[in-house]
């Protein structure tokens, strides 16, 4: 199997995202790996959510000697909010995903997955 020193498209079998390991079939050779590493930028994607909590409204007069502020005046108006972020992490690879393997050596044995096709 001299082909496995290039990189091999497989579609993940199983996957223990705990351990960063999967197991892929490889068409071209029709054989399926033992539990492989992940790449761990595979595994998970991040986000930030930001969600407004509280809005407060008020009335803001610009004068060029002083700022003055009054809640029930009519006028020019800007607001204020209060946000909290929040982190979001989801997993990003399922069973059935189509990936690229690399085989170090060319090692049916040592086996990488690098990438989501």
């Amino acid at each position: 199997m001299k082909d496995l020193i290039f990189p091999q498209a497989g579609i993940i079998t199983s996957l223990n995202v705990e351990q960063a390991l999967a197991k892929v079939f490889i068409p071209l050779f029709k054989i399926e790996t033992t539990w492989i590493p992940v790449s761990t930028n595979l595994l998970y994607e991040t986000k930030i959510k930001a969600t407004t909590l509280e809005r407060d409204s008020h009335t803001v007069y610009y004068d060029s000697e002083k700022i003055s502020i009054n809640s029930t005046a009519s006028g020019p108006k800007e607001t204020s909010s209060q946000e909290t972020m929040e982190r979001i992490e989801w997993g990003t690879l399922k069973v059935g995903n189509e990936v690229v393997v690399v085989f170090l050596n060319g090692n049916l044995n040592a086996g990488r997955v690098i990438a989501r096709i």
